[in-house]
């Protein structure tokens, strides 16, 4: 979805940060390569548009600028990506609140915070179902 101010919002569908790149598809199905820059992101912190860096991780939907790819002017991609929130996250953290506990762990995975909660299920069973937070 685009803006008048030429910004888009989107989700990042995947993130590779040992690559620095990740993508990001919008409602209308369009998909749009990005480069992990955290001087973008530096900058809007001095200016004190945001309080912190943010990693981006799958599942967040973010707002961004599209332009001409400097590798292949056929192509272009997203850049000055703005996070705005992450669902998934919210709800683990909004569960986490409300319940004062949580049935789980937390594991580092590649610099990556893994999730692990268990799921209670119909007639007793569970199952183990995790969620990234990068």
């Amino acid at each position: 979805m685009q803006n008048k101010d030429n910004t888009y919002k989107g989700y990042v569908t995947r993130v590779e940060p040992e690559r620095r790149f990740g993508f990001i598809e919008t409602e209308s199905g369009c998909s749009y390569f990005f480069f992990i820059d955290n001087t973008e992101q530096i900058q809007r912190k001095k200016l004190g548009l945001t309080d912190k860096i943010h990693k981006f991780c799958s599942g967040d939907e973010v707002e961004f600028q599209i332009r001409t790819s400097p590798k292949d002017p056929n192509k272009n991609e997203a850049y000055n990506l703005i996070f705005i929130r992450n669902e998934r996250r919210q709800k683990l953290i909004d569960e986490a609140k409300l319940s004062d506990s949580f049935l789980g762990y937390i594991k580092m995975i590649d610099n990556c915070l893994v999730v692990y909660y268990i799921l209670q299920v119909l007639l007793e069973h569970s199952f183990l179902d995790f969620h990234y937070l990068c």
